[in-house]
């Protein structure tokens, strides 16, 4: 169950108008066509040998 959290609010003095903040809420489902890791779309032949992180 996602986790449900108190709007806020910011007023505008001059009009009275409220601006919610904080609406950007996590999708519950999936896109159309997405992987978890894309590791299928690359053949090992396409890969490089080794891989330097630093």
């Amino acid at each position: 169950m996602p986790k449900q959290s108190k709007p806020s609010y910011l007023i505008q003095r001059s009009t009275g108008k409220r601006i919610k903040l904080g609406g950007c809420q996590r999708s519950q489902t999936l896109p159309p066509k997405a992987t978890k890791y894309g590791a299928s779309r690359y053949q090992a032949a396409e890969l490089p040998p080794k891989v330097d992180l630093t």
